[in-house]
């Protein structure tokens, strides 16, 4: 179905603007609900936002999007937000760089046949391991994939024929999807390899599977960054939205979702106002919805046993540094280059003996980074507590960030000589900081860790014994991301229109 706004009939109430709450409106006015989304702040975006300050752009949130390019299955989903011929997209050469003290690299390029050279030149003894792992990154790069189902609207008999379409990436799959990178990186003759493979992943638990499927669309060069930024990118979206006739009310914080006789019906906003609706989509962080939004009437031990099981990825500091000088000659990468420090230091109470540094243009115009400028990003694991108690005393908060970016940018001076010369701008922003701002749990900006136990794990979409209600998200996809969370809120409408007894369509505007 192609056109703009869409005749409206019943109603869907969305809390949240993130990219997650912005797909699942698009989706929902195309087909034909009256859709209002409440955020509680004065912008969209949510985590996916970028700011200015001091002349510099701050944006440390997209640092890749899958699906800028077709073969990759969200492509078909951007194009339906009015992404792709909207925005320009730049695929970086590589997803990482790790170094080691004697200036050696191991780097993840992009290219699976430079990937390939690269580790036997470094690690011949391991030549075989390498061969198979490059060729499952080519196996996967072949795949077609459209996009998929929710999984709470599949059938056994459809999870097989999906399956029966890629017979020879079963045993890829089954391969690598239960060993972890660390598992995985212990397998390597060369001690080098050995050490440098750990920090592919901030997690090291992380599955060799996803390692594997993120280069293959890498290698398919699927994978990019938009030259425009966060902020373009997300007003995009909005944009889309409200042509297709969508409303949003920003500065409405929701206290909590209105329920009657087992089925959601509305809103209760913290103004006293009371917005009532067919259905409810509450697209945030998952946790704080059913325990804040819901209260007990929102009770669903599936939901409450995953909570308390799942890994959280650890809440992070981020400090950001501006440089006026251009750092083009700094190897690019997707996640950064981490890097050994010659004397740890001990940064935010604790001792860190790497860092990962990720450099982006300062310039408004990204495109040409003209006046040249950087911006440096450096995420640290953090103590949410621990950052919560010193805000109760400001100016102990404010000592702890001057702190904090005076350590980082001594430890940044290790790997850059004279660095502070330049330094124009700093920025940090905390966990207590990324809660109040999106409302996630400990401040966690990716929601819940992926390992071996979780690749395949879907946290329920609907709460059991509650009718009119599904959850979006990052939270409701381990692993988090913004290509993630942009699909749950393409599942959430579809699974509304399932409820209402609607047929689920699409358009490209």
């Amino acid at each position: 179905m192609l056109g703009g706004k869409v005749k409206s009939s019943s109603s869907v109430a969305i809390v949240g603007a993130g990219v997650a709450g912005l797909s699942a409106g698009c989706y929902a006015r195309m087909n034909g609900f009256e859709t209002r989304i409440y955020e509680m702040s004065n912008r969209p975006g949510g985590l996916c936002a970028a700011r200015e300050k001091n002349g510099y752009t701050i944006d440390c949130c997209l640092q890749s999007v899958d699906g800028c390019q077709d073969p990759n299955p969200y492509h078909r989903m951007w194009r339906e937000l009015g992404i792709i011929t909207t925005h320009e997209f730049s695929c970086d050469e590589a997803l990482a760089r790790i170094e080691d003290e004697r200036g050696h690299a191991l780097v993840l390029y992009s290219d699976a046949k430079r990937l390939r050279r690269h580790l036997i030149e470094i690690a011949p003894e391991d030549r075989d391991l390498i061969r198979e792992f490059t060729k499952a990154i080519l196996r996967l790069g072949r795949r077609r994939a459209g996009l998929p189902r929710p999984k709470e609207l599949m059938t056994p008999i459809s999870v097989s024929a999906l399956a029966g379409r890629w017979p020879s990436l079963a045993w890829t799959v089954r391969r690598w999807s239960g060993v972890t990178i660390e598992e995985f990186a212990e397998s390597f003759d060369s001690p080098f390899v050995r050490s440098a493979l750990c920090f592919a992943s901030s997690a090291p638990d992380t599955p060799v599977l996803s390692l594997i499927q993120t280069l293959a669309w890498m290698h398919r060069r699927t994978v990019g960054h938009p030259l425009a930024g966060s902020d373009a990118f997300v007003r995009t979206i909005e944009q889309r939205f409200t042509d297709l006739g969508g409303e949003i009310d920003y500065g409405s914080r929701v206290e909590s979702v209105l329920i009657e006789d087992g089925r959601a019906v509305g809103l209760r906003l913290m103004d006293g106002r009371i917005k009532r609706a067919d259905a409810v989509i509450l697209a945030g962080d998952s946790r704080s919805a059913v325990f804040d939004l819901l209260d007990e009437q929102g009770e669903d031990e599936r939901l409450t046993d995953q909570f308390d099981k799942l890994r959280l990825h650890a809440p992070v500091v981020c400090v950001a540094i501006g440089v006026n000088r251009s750092m083009s000659d700094f190897p690019a990468s997707v996640s950064g280059t981490n890097f050994p420090l010659a004397e740890p230091k001990v940064i935010d109470g604790r001792k860190r003996d790497r860092i990962v540094v990720r450099a982006s243009s300062g310039s408004a115009d990204r495109a040409t980074n003209d006046p040249p400028k950087t911006v440096l990003f450096v995420f640290l694991d953090a103590s949410y507590d621990e950052w919560v108690e010193r805000e109760g005393d400001e100016q102990a908060d404010q000592e702890a960030q001057r702190d904090l970016t005076r350590d980082v940018v001594e430890a940044l001076e290790q790997r850059f000589p004279e660095l502070s010369n330049y330094v124009e701008m700093t920025d940090v922003v905390t966990p207590p900081m990324w809660r109040r701002r999106t409302g996630s749990w400990n401040g966690s900006i990716r929601g819940w860790l992926l390992t071996p136990e979780t690749l395949r794990l879907r946290i329920p979409r609907r709460i059991r014994g509650l009718d009119g209600v599904v959850l979006a998200g990052q939270w409701t996809e381990p692993g988090g991301g913004v290509s993630r969370a942009a699909i749950s809120g393409r599942y959430a409408a579809e699974l509304v229109c399932r409820d209402q007894g609607k047929r689920f369509n699409t358009q490209f505007p």
